[in-house]
């Protein structure tokens, strides 16, 4: 059996007890550790960190376990913070991969098809994460991609988008011409802020693209359409500090 793997300590602050809970992960092959590097600034800082740095990736099944055990854990007194680092534990991850976001903050590119990542589902399916186009007005009308989903549902983590469909949910084609891929992202933030987002990938399983009226350069699909945090206009940023 392979050991969970373990998250980058930051040099903020020493690990405390609590902290190293938090770096478990949830159960089975749907449950993946998403990482972020420390920055210069970061390092430089002799504030103790809240909590550990990293959030987990949960199918629904797993969710809900760690729903019920959460809610078990604070119904028998315990505090809100250790209720959820206690059932993070208790549903950790027997593997797990862990997933960096080294590149940075994003640069435009001016090609609409640049691809960020190719992730495939377990059908070994490819489904591009592409730059795309942000769209017209307020609703961004026509547009696709990384330049739509990041300002409009200020979703902008390329790894997470990678993992729902590697690991998440894959409901069949809908409104997007593709399956929607979907998961959860729970734990604590960098700054201490508790995250529990139930996330959605919509996609396009053909190659042409309506946006842009044309086929993919690649002749692999559009891919990523969108991408939302459920019952929300606006992901938290707390989600992405860590992201691209």
């Amino acid at each position: 059996m392979r050991k969970t793997a373990r998250l980058p300590r930051t040099a903020s602050a020493p690990r405390t007890r609590a902290a190293a809970k938090a770096a478990k992960i949830v159960a089975g092959a749907a449950a993946v550790v998403l990482a972020f590097p420390a920055t210069a600034a970061q390092a430089q800082d002799s504030a103790p960190a809240a909590q550990d740095t990293g959030l987990v990736f949960m199918n629904k099944a797993t969710h809900h376990k760690y729903q019920t055990l959460r809610a078990e854990n604070q119904e028998r007194g315990m505090a809100p913070t250790d209720a959820a680092e206690q059932a993070l534990t208790t549903v950790q991850a027997r593997t797990a991969d862990v997933v960096n976001n080294a590149a940075g903050p994003r640069t435009v590119s001016m090609n609409p098809w640049f691809t960020l990542a190719t992730p495939k589902d377990r059908e070994g399916l490819p489904w591009p994460v592409r730059d795309g186009i942000r769209g017209e007005g307020t609703n961004f009308k026509k547009g696709f991609g990384y330049l739509k989903y990041s300002e409009k549902h200020n979703f902008r983590s390329v790894s997470i988008i990678q993992v729902a469909i590697e690991r998440g949910d894959k409901i069949p084609p809908g409104n997007f011409g593709g399956p929607t891929f979907s998961g959860f992202v729970v734990g604590y933030s960098r700054s201490g802020q508790y995250v529990n987002e139930n996330t959605v990938i919509g996609t396009n399983a053909q190659p042409f693209s309506h946006s842009l009226q044309q086929n993919s350069p690649d002749g692999l699909p559009v891919g990523v359409i969108t991408a939302w945090c459920k019952g929300k206009t606006l992901c938290p940023s707390a989600m992405n500090e860590f992201g691209l």
